[in-house]
């Protein structure tokens, strides 16, 4: 179907199989995890083979007792993101406060609006997608290659918000300039919650930034 871009960070475990940073294809993987709660809402309210699967979905993205999550999601949307997996909740109007967080509930909203439409049963979309669905899964071993490919990857089809191109430079830059590995992760840290309050700042205006020609 599409390629997947990942920087791992964490090594395998009792709990995972291994933590990774996606460089490329965080949009993909966050759509199809939206879909497969979508899906779980759906069949949780079935017969005993449909709650079965829906337990096997939740199990699947919520694990060791709510501790950890499939996937996290970049800026301060984190905690909304996280909050729909386990409960199922779309944000109510007042709550959403990020142009980032008006897209992930729209996301929300568009993918239970799918599955609700879907007129050849749930559990056949089930199949579906775990059978007809396929990515191709490519990891990097340079930490410092992992900015420069996200920014080349993404120069060419769907344009990326302008936003998450600055924010990869910086963290490029800061990656390149810092004189040794504590200073590049604290650093690269501090970005991180820099760029939280920057999307925080902005809110649900739409900054102008370039313009596609």
């Amino acid at each position: 179907m599409a390629t997947i871009v990942c920087l791992e960070i964490g090594k395998e475990t009792l709990i995972v199989d291994g933590v990774f940073h996606i460089v490329d294809g965080q949009q993909r993987l966050t759509t199809l995890i939206i879909l497969l709660k979508a899906l779980q809402k759906v069949l949780a309210t079935g017969d005993d083979k449909e709650k079965k699967v829906a337990n096997d979905i939740q199990a699947l993205m919520i694990k060791e007792d709510n501790r950890l999550v499939l996937l996290q999601t970049n800026h301060d949307n984190s905690h909304i993101f996280r909050n729909y997996l386990e409960t199922g909740l779309i944000p109510e109007t007042n709550q959403i406060k990020t142009t980032s967080t008006q897209r992930l509930v729209e996301a929300f909203k568009e993918c239970e609006n799918f599955v609700n439409q879907w007129t050849y049963g749930s559990l056949s979309l089930v199949q579906l997608i775990k059978n007809r669905l396929g990515f191709i899964f490519y990891i990097l071993e340079d930490e410092g290659a992992a900015y420069t490919v996200f920014e080349v990857l993404n120069s060419r089809g769907l344009e990326v918000d302008w936003l998450d191109k600055c924010k990869t430079m910086l963290m490029g830059i800061a990656f390149k300039k810092a004189s040794n590995k504590n200073v590049r992760d604290e650093q690269i840290d501090e970005l991180h919650k820099l760029w939280g309050e920057i999307y925080r700042t902005i809110g649900v205006t739409k900054i102008q930034g370039h313009e596609t020609k």
